[in-house]
């Protein structure tokens, strides 16, 4: 209030005029006075008692009533020298500004009226907010602020504060201040102050809990403060700004009309940490002076282990003078100083970037270049010091440093980078740079880096760099010069020469050309068009080239190289196709190529690839449509659509897919799918494939192994493992049949196409092995054996059980055999069984089967195969012709289970089977009875139904014959029907048969029997086998073992009809069942 801060000297303008000008006058009558003086005293005494409070309202109350402020009161008590009162409101009852648990104001008189000499105040509550950068206390604003252009000067008054609090609102948080303290305002005063807030928040950045503790003092009209400022964090959204707990020790004096402050700051800040910085505190010293708009600073300030983006110091520091004129849009700074960075510090990050670019260039020539680079940092740079001096100024959009010096020094004193004449500018949306920086030492490669300002924002770089060598690498820049256009963009053109080592070999000579550009926006892009690179010399392992040039050019359009969201990306083609030409050890080699094309990151990929070893005819030949080679990692890649060829060998690699890979000179193909054909026509055998070929080429040698699989059924057939030697062209191939299995799901057929109508329906086991060599003028030799203990099938002369024995192949390639190839046979069904046969042939040229013969024990006799040829692959007629010798009839019907009729005689004959593409005929069979004839009974019990007296009769005198001579003759198809014709005659009465008058007459007649049976010759034959066992099927032409016939069943389709016509019944058969 106005009247608590009132200056004394003035206090006499509080008395209104017209009591002053009737004082004066009672003075100046002393003779009244000395008359009526004690009365009046006494008067003036009684007055002033009874009126008393009227003066204490008169005092407090004319005042806040002259501000127009509302106020309550209750009075304590009042006293000629000090008036006080009790529960002071200033402002609206229901929402006071202010509340003053007691107030005292010590008044004394004098000739000019009353002074207020001290002010006590206690319990002070004051409510404010900011707002609009001034703090208001509402209706106490009135009393606060005030029109006047007097200079300030703080007023002459005792002011006594007990337990004086504010709180503040503000849009940033709540602050609460407290204050105690006692003394004169213009000398003596002496007091503490505190402030606190809970949280503090501006524009996303937040002060947890920030206190300012301190003594406030006043000497010489000069006010003073000494505390600390402390909060417990510092967080930013933007940035990732954040600082833990600090301290900061304040120490502040103002002069009387407070417009200039000087002390300074002592620092303790804690951790500080921000998008890619880092730092474990703050701390030093920073004095200051404030007078109107200017700061003037005394920096000495150090960041203790700073850090951003994996590189750091222990110690960075800062000392200089710092100057800013504030006002205006933007301030002017200026600072002229030291910075010294003490002890480097590279993060684990950063070494293993060291260890990551050796890495990365582990498989290029310049790999001991980088090796040298990174062994020379790792040791000179953790520990050294960097040292610069500064001139850095700020005027409103236009920055300036310049940095006379400029060094990195080693832990050991070296220097590593040294700078002098630098100088950096921003003008608006403009950079300038110039001066020179230089780098050598410890190891590091020696260059010189020139920067010569070209005017509006532009400069030129030039860059010099002596040879840079490391063991067998060497790095020349006879020329590189780059243009920064002021604008944000620098384009650069140059040349390099590279001579180095790769995997397995090295180049020497390369040539590089260096052209591009570069932009904040844009990242890095080189070669808009078409570059040539040559090289000198090439090496690969044991291959070689000589001078080369390769054309490169864009792909996709834009650069070849490009940097940017994705990081480092290269996109490329080669010009045209593309033939490369050298040797291979001791072989010429040439590797072409319709298409390349490069894609950083991902692979180079080749399409129409031929890859030809050694000369045209006997080499090695290997294409493939695709072909990649993976960037970035080890030497490697992918291939598909794939076809290889070893010399004159007669098998064709094709559809290969799969993984390759090269290190330690040598080149492994792993193979996903591969499909091996035979490269003969007719082919030898079926399309075999494998998903585990292995081909390694390493010493000029190629060796393969894999094994190969029926496609359908993916069931191994044959183990392979061949070897080749590039210079003497020579090699050999190993097939191994482990255990090759028939049965529903894998038959001969499916694996070669030359049992194909010769065998079907194969159960068992084949066991084997086979080898091929061959020379440059082709297969020099191919033999095998194979071997099967026991071999299920239908052939067409019928079902062979238990097929055993070897066969030995003297030409593998070509199926042929030496003579006298013999299997035995457990069981032979021809259309009745015979058992324990033998069967020798041999394999001849053009895969014909000369049959040397066979033989069978049969029914008492002997079942006899004569000798034939047998061409499998022509659609000729197969004849087979087959000798019954003395087989004995009551034996043959046996082997059939007929157990109602007994026979006796021995019969011999001949049974020729044709074989064509209509199917299997039975020509002129004969079986005729030898010796004294024999005889036919039927002994089962009669099942027929009664047929008449005379029909009974006859029947039972015919049950048992004797005979004298007897014929079979057989022709017909087996897949219809075979006329069966049966004559015999010289019969009579055998045993058993009914006998009385009528047939002993007929006995003493020449009769003959004709007897001719038309019916389907397999089932007539093998009825009643077929009935419990229907696998037993040997019908040819359904199993496709017929000349001519294309459509085979192949497994689980063994069903078919025949496609000859019936033919016309003989006879009608009976309409009703007959026995």
């Amino acid at each position: 209030m106005q009247v608590m801060m009132t200056d004394p000297d003035t206090e006499a303008e509080a008395i209104p005029p017209e009591r002053q000008v009737r004082a004066w006058r009672r003075m100046a009558w002393p003779l009244r006075a000395a008359l009526y003086g004690v009365a009046l005293l006494g008067l003036a005494g009684l007055v002033a008692w009874t009126q008393r409070e009227d003066i204490a309202r008169n005092l407090i109350g004319n005042e806040l009533e002259a501000r127009g402020i509302e106020a309550r009161y209750d009075i304590e008590s009042i006293g000629v020298g000090r008036q006080t009162v009790r529960n002071l409101v200033l402002g609206d009852p229901k929402r006071p500004d202010a509340t003053i648990a007691r107030l005292s104001v010590d008044v004394s008189g004098g000739l000019f009226g009353l002074r207020i000499d001290q002010v006590i105040v206690e319990g002070l509550r004051g409510y404010g907010r900011l707002d609009e950068g001034r703090v208001s206390f509402g209706s106490l604003d009135k009393l606060l602020y005030t029109d006047s252009q007097e200079p300030f000067r703080l007023p002459r008054l005792d002011l006594t504060l007990r337990d004086a609090r504010v709180r503040i609102e503000s849009p940033y948080g709540t602050i609460g201040v407290k204050a105690d303290g006692q003394g004169n305002l213009r000398d003596g005063f002496k007091g503490q102050l505190a402030a606190i807030g809970a949280r503090l928040a501006y524009q996303g950045c937040a002060l947890d809990r920030p206190s300012l503790f301190g003594t406030v003092s006043i000497a010489d009209e000069r006010p003073s403060f000494r505390g600390p400022m402390r909060f417990s964090g510092l967080a930013c959204d933007r940035g990732g700004v954040a600082v833990g707990r600090s301290v900061v020790a304040l120490r502040a004096e103002g002069n009387a009309a407070l417009d200039r402050v000087q002390g300074a700051l002592i620092p303790a800040i804690g951790a500080i940490r921000a998008d890619g910085f880092a730092a474990r505190g703050l701390g030093g010293r920073l004095g200051f002076v404030v007078a109107g708009k200017q700061f003037d600073g005394d920096i000495d300030l150090a960041l203790d282990d700073p850090a951003v983006a994996g590189l750091g110091f222990r110690r960075f520091d800062a000392k200089g003078k710092a100057v800013a004129r504030l006002g205006g849009a933007s301030p002017d700074l200026r600072f002229e100083g030291d910075l010294r960075g003490e002890s480097l510090v590279m993060a684990r990050e950063r070494l293993v970037g060291l260890d990551a670019a050796v890495k990365a260039s582990a498989r290029l020539p310049i790999a001991p270049l980088v090796q040298r680079m990174a062994s020379a940092a790792r040791r000179a740079l953790p520990g050294s010091d960097l040292a610069m001096t500064v001139d850095a100024r700020t005027r409103s959009a236009d920055t300036a440093f310049a940095i006379p010096r400029l060094s990195l020094s080693g832990a050991r004193g070296e220097r590593l980078v040294g700078g002098n004449s630098l100088s950096v500018r921003r003008v608006g949306d403009e950079w300038q740079l110039a001066g020179n920086l230089a780098t050598g030492g410890a190891g590091l490669p020696v260059a010189q880096l020139r920067i010569v300002p070209r005017g509006q924002g532009a400069y030129a770089l030039k860059l010099a760099m002596d040879a840079y060598g490391a063991g067998d690498a060497l790095l020349a820049l006879p020329r590189f010069e780059a243009l920064w256009n002021g604008r944000g963009g620098l384009s650069f053109t140059g040349a390099a020469r590279l001579s180095g080592p790769l995997p397995g070999g090295r180049v020497d000579g390369l040539a590089l050309p260096l052209q591009g550009r570069w932009s904040q926006a844009g990242g890095l892009a080189m070669y808009d068009g078409c570059q040539t690179v040559r090289v000198e010399r090439l090496r690969v392992s044991n291959f070689v080239s000589g001078r080369q040039a390769l054309t490169l050019c864009p792909d996709r359009g834009g650069s070849i190289v490009r940097t940017g969201a994705r990081g480092l990306q290269m996109a490329a083609r080669l010009s045209g196709p593309t033939r490369l030409q050298g040797k291979l050890g001791s072989s010429d080699l040439l590797l072409a190529a319709g298409a390349v094309r490069f894609d950083f990151p991902g692979s180079a990929r080749l399409s129409d690839v031929e890859l030809l070893i050694g000369p045209a005819p006997s080499g090695t030949h290997i294409t493939a449509g695709d072909f990649s080679v993976d960037l970035g990692g080890a030497l490697g890649g992918a291939y598909a659509d794939a076809e290889a060829t070893i010399g004159a060998v007669p098998l064709l690699l094709t559809r290969g897919s799969g993984r390759w890979s090269f290190a330690d000179s040598v080149l492994d193909v792993q193979g996903e799918e591969w499909l091996l054909r035979d490269r003969q026509a007719p082919a030898r055998f079926q399309p075999l494939i494998t998903d585990d070929m292995q081909l390694t080429l390493a010493d000029g040698r190629i060796a393969v192994t894999g094994i190969l699989d029926e496609p359908q059924t993916l069931r191994p057939v044959v183990r392979v493992a061949i070897a080749h030697d590039l210079a003497s062209v020579t090699g050999h191939a190993d097939l191994f049949v482990d255990a090759l299995t028939f049965d529903d799901r894998l038959q001969p057929e499916m694996v070669s196409n030359i049992v194909l109508g010769i065998i079907a329906n194969t159960r068992g086991l084949v066991t084997g092995q086979g080898r091929i060599d061959w020379s440059a003028q082709g297969v020099t030799s191919s033999t095998g054996r194979f071997r099967t203990d026991s071999l299920d099938f239908a052939a067409a002369f019928g079902p062979v059980t238990g097929l055993a024995g070897d066969i030995a192949f003297t030409d593998l390639l070509g199926f042929e055999t030496a003579p006298g190839q013999t299997v035995r046979l457990a069981q032979v069904n021809p259309g009745f069984a015979v058992y324990d046969g033998l069967i020798s042939y041999q394999i001849l040229p053009g895969f014909r089967m000369r049959v040397e013969g066979g033989e069978w024990p049969f029914a008492g006799g002997r079942l006899l195969l004569d000798p034939g040829m047998v061409d499998l692959v022509s659609e000729e007629p197969r004849r087979l012709v087959f000798r019954v010798d003395r087989v004995d009839a009551a034996q043959f019907l046996a082997g059939f289970d007929f157990e109602n009729i007994n026979a006796t005689g021995q019969f011999t004959g001949v049974i020729p089977i044709v074989f064509d593409k209509d199917g299997g005929h039975v020509r002129g069979g004969r079986l005729e009875v030898i010796g004294d004839g024999g005889t036919l009974a039927y002994v089962g019990e009669l099942t027929y139904e009664d047929l008449g007296t005379m029909a009974n009769f006859a029947f039972n005198a015919l049950r048992s014959l004797r005979y004298r001579y007897l014929v079979v003759e057989m022709d017909g198809d087996l897949a219809g029907e075979v006329i069966t014709k049966i004559r015999f005659d010289g019969l009579s009465q055998g045993e058993g048969a009914s006998r009385n008058f009528l047939t002993r007459q007929v006995e003493k007649l020449p009769l003959q029997f004709n007897v001719t049976i038309a019916a389907p010759f397999l089932q007539l034959i093998t009825s009643a086998r077929s009935l419990y066992d229907t696998q037993y099927i040997t019908d040819p032409g359904v199993l496709g073992l017929l000349p001519g016939q294309v459509n085979n069943p192949g497994p689980g389709n063994r069903s078919g009809n025949s496609t000859t016509p019936a033919k016309p019944g003989i006879q009608p058969p009976e309409s009703e069942d007959r026995p």
